[in-house]
């Protein structure tokens, strides 16, 4: 053993002999695999807090009713606390909610205390498009705790894509439904 061998950086000689259990290069690796390990893990948890953080914040869903039948609307565009998020409607899956021009719809948006609601109905093409943002009903809305009373005050007869607007302390929200007046 060389005079300038120590227990961290051993000499050359040593080093080539392999009488050391650790040697220079062997350290460096081992810095490396645990700062890559930290900042992995660390990315691990900075994105497990995002995305956990992103899904509680998800509004409510909603519903629309007129007698005993009822739809639940696709969730649009919406604000929280802390982030926004675009969606472009399109035309939402499931059923459409058929009722008489006129009459009062009830819509729940369970989770929320707000500081308005507003709706507006947009007439649907016959190929299955709409007159978007052009052709805008605005509807009468009444609210109470957690659900809106919605008036179908449109013309008899048409397919219209409902879009109604909630908001509140925590942000904002849009909501789609499809409607036919009868």
């Amino acid at each position: 053993m060389s005079s300038s061998s120590g227990l961290l950086f051993p000499a050359r000689e040593e080093r080539a002999t392999g009488n050391h259990t650790m040697s220079q290069l062997g350290i460096t690796q081992a810095l490396h695999f645990w700062a890559s390990v930290v900042l992995v893990l660390g990315g691990v948890g900075l994105v497990g807090y995002f995305a956990w953080s992103a899904l509680s914040d998800f509004p409510p869903g909603s519903t629309l009713a007129y007698g005993d039948r009822t739809v639940t609307g696709v969730t649009g565009s919406y604000c929280n606390y802390n982030s926004c998020v675009d969606v472009a409607f399109t035309e939402p899956p499931g059923e459409t909610l058929r009722v008489p021009a006129g009459e009062t719809l009830a819509f729940e948006y369970g989770g929320w205390a707000t500081f308005g609601v507003e709706a507006r109905a947009y007439p649907a093409d016959p190929d299955g498009g709409t007159n978007y943002p052009t052709g805008e009903l605005n509807l009468p809305v009444s609210r109470g705790s957690g659900i809106a009373s919605l008036s179908a005050d449109l013309p008899p007869e048409r397919r219209y894509l409902l879009e109604v607007l909630v908001r509140a302390q925590s942000g904002s929200v849009s909501y789609l439904f499809q409607v036919e007046t009868v």
